[in-house]
Parts: C-alpha cells; structure tokens; sequence
C-alpha cells in the first residue's frame, strides 16, 4: 500500500478501535500491528495464493468457522475478473459487525465501489489521488 492508502487505512482502524482478527488481502501482504489485533495477510497476486484466491472467487467461502471482524482488501478489485463476487464474499466471511476496508484503483470507479457494498448495512467511498477507498459496516444481526 503507498502511503495515502497506509493513511486511509491507519484512520479506518483508529476510528474502529481495537480489533480481534484482521486478514488482510492485497498483492503486497503488508500486515502492520495495529492494537494488538491479530493479522493474517494474504498476497492473492502470486502462486502461492492460488488455494485461497479460489475459495474467495471460485467458491465463494472460506473454512468454515473462519470469521475475522475485519477484512483489509487492498489493491485487489482492481485485479480480479468478478470484484462484486469478492465483495459478497467477504461480506458473508465477516463476523457479525465486521467491517469491510476498501483501497483500489483505476479501473474501478467510487461509483462501482459503492454499487458493489450495497450489500453492507452501510458504506462511506471516497476518491483522492487516483484511488478509491471504501468502508463497509456488516449489521451486527446477520
């Protein structure tokens, strides 16, 4: 993540407060330590990733009981065939009150971004510098 991104994200996590499980999605894997929070990054760009690509894309699940509170999916929907399908899988993977945190880039535009959380309780998108940077709240009941 480039530092305007590190910025969203590090404002994300200030305003939510301390968190239990994060994983973290991105071609570049970076997992900073945050309030003690438990990070678990992921580069779904390499080889390596391919398992966990499919079962975010493909089969849209993860393992069951897997429900991190928060998902970090950066410099992702830009690469990928179907974002929507990531974004709804992300959304049934959180844990009830989970929150989704958005960077991307140029194809995706705040328009799309904020069409594809529509599925979130609610959504704040905002674009600076070329990227677009989303939050998604899932309802505490779901």
């Amino acid at each position: 993540m480039d530092e305007a991104a590190l910025t969203f994200v590090y404002g994300v996590f200030h305003d939510l407060g301390p968190r239990r499980f994060v994983l973290e999605v991105g071609p570049e894997g970076h997992a900073p330590e945050l309030d003690g929070s438990k990070w678990a990054a992921n580069d779904l760009s390499d080889e390596r990733s391919a398992k966990l690509r499919a079962q975010w894309v493909e089969r849209k699940q993860f393992a069951e009981g897997f429900e991190p509170d928060t998902i970090v999916c950066a410099g992702v929907l830009e690469r990928v065939a179907a974002p929507l399908a990531l974004v709804l899988t992300a959304q049934r993977a959180l844990a009830p009150g989970g929150v989704l945190v958005v960077v991307t880039r140029d194809p995706v535009a705040s328009g799309d971004l904020r069409n594809w959380l529509m599925a979130f309780d609610r959504c704040h998108v905002e674009e600076s510098g070329g990227q677009v940077f989303g939050v998604a709240w899932k309802a505490t009941g779901l």
